[in-house]
Protein backbone atom coordinates (compact mmCIF):
# COMPACT_ATOMS: atom_id res chain seq x y z
CA UNK A 1 0.00 0.00 0.00
CA UNK A 2 2.89 2.41 1.00
CA UNK A 3 4.36 1.77 -2.78
CA UNK A 4 1.23 3.48 -4.09
CA UNK A 5 1.92 6.82 -2.10
CA UNK A 6 5.70 6.84 -3.66
CA UNK A 7 4.05 6.40 -7.29
CA UNK A 8 1.43 9.24 -6.82
CA UNK A 9 4.04 11.61 -5.15
CA UNK A 10 6.39 11.52 -8.23
CA UNK A 11 3.50 11.79 -10.11
CA UNK A 12 2.57 15.11 -8.09
CA UNK A 13 6.03 16.71 -8.58
CA UNK A 14 5.68 16.71 -12.55
CA UNK A 15 2.56 18.72 -11.92
CA UNK A 16 4.38 20.91 -8.82
CA UNK A 17 7.93 20.63 -9.59
CA UNK A 18 7.80 24.28 -7.74
CA UNK A 19 6.36 22.94 -4.57
CA UNK A 20 8.76 19.87 -4.53
CA UNK A 21 9.60 20.22 -0.43
CA UNK A 22 5.17 21.05 0.52
CA UNK A 23 4.21 18.09 -1.75
CA UNK A 24 7.01 15.39 -0.11
CA UNK A 25 5.71 16.78 3.20
CA UNK A 26 2.12 16.00 2.20
CA UNK A 27 2.96 12.84 0.56
CA UNK A 28 4.81 11.81 3.70
CA UNK A 29 2.27 12.74 6.13
CA UNK A 30 -0.17 10.32 4.50
CA UNK A 31 2.77 7.29 4.52
CA UNK A 32 2.58 8.62 8.58
CA UNK A 33 -1.28 7.94 8.49
CA UNK A 34 -0.99 4.86 7.22
CA UNK A 35 1.97 3.54 9.76
CA UNK A 36 0.18 4.98 12.69
CA UNK A 37 -3.18 3.18 11.30
CA UNK A 38 -1.26 0.32 11.80
CA UNK A 39 0.24 0.65 15.13
CA UNK A 40 -3.22 1.87 16.49
CA UNK A 41 -4.33 -1.92 15.61
CA UNK A 42 -1.62 -3.60 16.77
CA UNK A 43 -2.48 -1.63 20.03
CA UNK A 44 -5.91 -2.62 19.93
CA UNK A 45 -4.89 -5.86 19.05
CA UNK A 46 -2.81 -6.18 22.33
CA UNK A 47 -4.38 -4.04 24.71
CA UNK A 48 -8.41 -4.13 23.86
CA UNK A 49 -9.30 -7.12 21.67
CA UNK A 50 -12.74 -7.22 22.42
CA UNK A 51 -13.47 -3.48 21.27
CA UNK A 52 -11.12 -4.81 18.07
CA UNK A 53 -12.92 -7.58 17.70
CA UNK A 54 -16.61 -5.80 17.85
CA UNK A 55 -15.42 -4.36 14.84
CA UNK A 56 -17.51 -6.18 11.95
CA UNK A 57 -16.18 -4.14 8.74
CA UNK A 58 -13.57 -2.25 6.83
CA UNK A 59 -15.25 0.85 7.82
CA UNK A 60 -15.45 0.11 11.43
CA UNK A 61 -11.95 -0.53 11.60
CA UNK A 62 -11.12 2.51 10.13
CA UNK A 63 -13.34 4.06 12.40
CA UNK A 64 -11.31 2.70 15.26
CA UNK A 65 -8.17 4.03 14.40
CA UNK A 66 -9.21 7.54 13.24
CA UNK A 67 -12.22 9.21 14.86
CA UNK A 68 -13.12 6.56 17.48
CA UNK A 69 -9.84 6.90 18.55
CA UNK A 70 -9.17 8.99 21.98
CA UNK A 71 -6.71 11.43 23.14
CA UNK A 72 -6.75 8.74 26.30
CA UNK A 73 -6.58 5.47 23.86
CA UNK A 74 -2.99 7.82 22.34
CA UNK A 75 -1.38 8.32 25.57
CA UNK A 76 -2.03 4.65 26.01
CA UNK A 77 -0.55 3.96 22.61
CA UNK A 78 2.33 5.78 23.23
CA UNK A 79 3.14 3.96 26.31
CA UNK A 80 2.29 0.47 25.05
CA UNK A 81 3.81 0.88 21.79
CA UNK A 82 7.56 1.57 21.50
CA UNK A 83 7.48 3.92 18.15
CA UNK A 84 3.83 5.32 18.53
CA UNK A 85 5.05 8.49 20.40
CA UNK A 86 7.70 9.05 17.78
CA UNK A 87 5.51 8.57 14.90
CA UNK A 88 2.61 11.38 16.53
CA UNK A 89 5.66 13.30 17.16
CA UNK A 90 6.86 14.00 13.41
CA UNK A 91 2.89 13.64 12.50
CA UNK A 92 2.71 16.85 14.58
CA UNK A 93 6.14 18.48 13.19
CA UNK A 94 4.88 18.06 9.57
CA UNK A 95 1.10 19.54 10.38
CA UNK A 96 2.02 22.58 11.72
CA UNK A 97 4.35 23.52 8.61
CA UNK A 98 2.72 26.27 6.37
CA UNK A 99 2.09 24.75 2.95
CA UNK A 100 3.14 26.69 -0.47
CA UNK A 101 -0.29 28.35 -2.20
CA UNK A 102 -1.09 25.98 -5.06
CA UNK A 103 -2.89 26.54 -7.88
CA UNK A 104 -3.32 25.25 -11.17
CA UNK A 105 -0.85 22.76 -11.88
CA UNK A 106 -3.59 20.25 -11.25
CA UNK A 107 -4.24 20.17 -15.32
CA UNK A 108 -1.43 19.20 -16.53
CA UNK A 109 -1.04 16.75 -13.56
CA UNK A 110 -4.26 15.09 -14.91
CA UNK A 111 -3.55 15.04 -18.49
CA UNK A 112 0.00 13.32 -17.57
CA UNK A 113 -0.10 9.58 -18.94
CA UNK A 114 2.33 8.53 -16.26
CA UNK A 115 0.01 10.04 -13.33
CA UNK A 116 -3.23 8.30 -15.04
CA UNK A 117 -1.59 5.14 -15.37
CA UNK A 118 -1.26 5.20 -12.09
CA UNK A 119 -4.33 6.19 -11.09
CA UNK A 120 -5.71 3.33 -13.49
CA UNK A 121 -3.71 1.09 -11.43
CA UNK A 122 -4.85 1.88 -8.51
CA UNK A 123 -8.44 2.12 -9.55
CA UNK A 124 -9.05 5.86 -8.87
CA UNK A 125 -9.32 8.83 -10.69
CA UNK A 126 -7.45 12.32 -10.81
CA UNK A 127 -10.62 14.16 -11.17
CA UNK A 128 -12.19 15.75 -7.86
Amino acid sequence: MLQWFDDAERCALKGWPDLKADVHRTFELQRLFARRSILRLNYLRKCDPARLGAAKSLSELSHLTYDGFTDEDDRAAAREVVSYGALQSEITRLSTMMPAPIDGPLEALQSDPECIACATRSGGSLTP
